[in-house]
This record gives structure tokens, sequence and C-alpha cells, in this order.
């Protein structure tokens, strides 16, 4: 039974990523009809969403730049100059003493010009690549209220929707830090991160206006790169996911 047991799990491993992504290895872009059901599945361990201050300033979009100085696969879709590139090797997590520690930073709500050394196709497509791995709360972003022109009132929802959900993940989180877990516990773990995403997209979908959907909608058919984000799920495979683009102390 052990043996058997040991023989299904990194393919268990595996159902959350083909759950996740079973829209994004598709070559074409969806039709528009599809959008609502890809948007439910977006999302990936370790993101947004499973943030806390062990993963100091590394938001998601910071360690996808990151990751593009060890991977050309990365880099390459980017078209990065050498300027660029070193610029990125020289980028340092960006720090906010009105942030809770656990929570994930926007860099650019702290200093606006963060980003500011990429183009606006670059910029564009990080966005992009970051909402497939965060989900809909990366909606929560100024570039990208800015983007959909989300109203203020939408913005609200959609924190106290990401809040909620944080509170009951760090919970978790802490409580898995101080107990004695299963050997199935990584499983266990990539399984509730699968149901969370989507119920936290499911429930963000809902609270958007007619005209925010509908433009949410054109940015993902327009700025989806099916290339690099099947490159990037194949560098940061689960169970693990992102975190293994966390940089190294130097």
């Amino acid at each position: 039974m052990r043996r058997l047991r040991n023989g299904l799990l990194p393919v268990l491993f595996l159902l959350f990523a083909a759950y996740s992504s079973a829209q994004t290895v598709k070559k074409e872009q969806p039709p528009k009809d599809e959008s609502e059901r890809i948007v439910k599945f977006l999302g990936y361990p370790n993101s947004m969403l499973f943030h806390n201050a062990f993963r100091a300033g590394n938001s998601t979009r910071f360690l996808l730049l990151k990751a593009s100085l060890k991977f050309p696969e990365i880099a390459d879709r980017f078209e990065f100059t050498k300027v660029q590139i070193e610029t990125i090797r020289e980028l340092s997590p960006i720090e906010s003493v009105e942030k809770p520690e656990n929570d994930s930073i926007d860099e650019q709500a702290v200093n606006p010009d963060f980003y500011s050394f990429l183009n606006d196709a670059q910029r564009t497509k990080l966005d992009a690549l970051a909402i497939r791995f965060d989900g809909l709360a990366a909606l929560t972003r100024i570039s990208f209220k800015e983007r959909l022109n989300i109203s203020d009132n939408s913005i609200t929802k959609i924190q106290e929707i990401v809040g909620k959900i944080r509170n009951e993940v760090l919970l978790r989180f802490r409580m898995n830090f101080a107990a004695v877990l299963p050997a199935d516990q990584t499983f266990r773990d990539v399984d509730y991160s699968g149901r969370i995403c989507t119920h936290v997209n499911e429930t963000i979908l809902k609270s958007l206006t007619p005209n925010e959907r509908d433009r949410l909608f054109e940015f993902l058919q327009q700025h989806f790169d099916y290339k690099l984000i099947q490159a990037v799920e194949k560098l940061a495979p689960l169970p693990q996911g992102l975190i293994v683009f966390t940089p190294e102390p130097e």
C-alpha cells in the first residue's frame, strides 16, 4: 500500500497543474465565450494569495523578473536588452512600513517607477504573466486598476475578498508551521491551493461590473503569452511552484 501511495503521489501533485492551467496549454488564443471558464482556474501555489513573511518582499512579478536571469526561455520572450538584464540583476525587493509583513507588496504603490525600466509591451507581458499565477487577486494592483479602468468601489470589494481569504490562508500556514504534519501534507497543500484560487477567482469575477469583466477578458485574450506561461510552469513545477525562483541571498 505504501509503495502504491508513493507511486501515486507524483501523479497527484500534477492534478492541480492540470486543474488550474487546463486552458493555458492551448496553442491558440481562447474564444471569448471561454474566457470566464479560463479565469476561474488562474492561480498557483506559493503565489500572491499564499505569501508570507518568509518570502520577504519577493512578489510574483519580482520573482518572474529574477527568474529571467537564469532561464533564457523567459528572458527571450520578454526581449530584454543587456541594460535591462543588468537592471534586473541589481533589482532589490522593495519594503513598505505600511504593509503587513505577511502580505505581497505592490511595488508601484510604494515606488511608481519601480518597473519603469521596462517598456510598455514588457510591463503588459509581465502583468499578464503574473495574473496567470496570482489569479484575480492581482487586480488589486495599481497597474491593473489603471489598465482595466476598475472602479474604486470594485477595488474595495476585491481587497475585502482577498483580505478575508488571506486571513484563512495565514491561519492554516501558522497551524502547519507549528504542527507535526502527515506524510501527504504537500499534496493536501496543493489541493487546498487549487480550491482557494478557484473560489477567490469566482468571487472576484462576480464582484466586477459587466464592463470590467469584458475588459478583463479582452486583456487576457490579447496578452496571454501561452509559450511563456508553459515555460514558467515547467521551470516552477508543483508542488513547490514559484518559490523555486526565490533569489539566493548574496
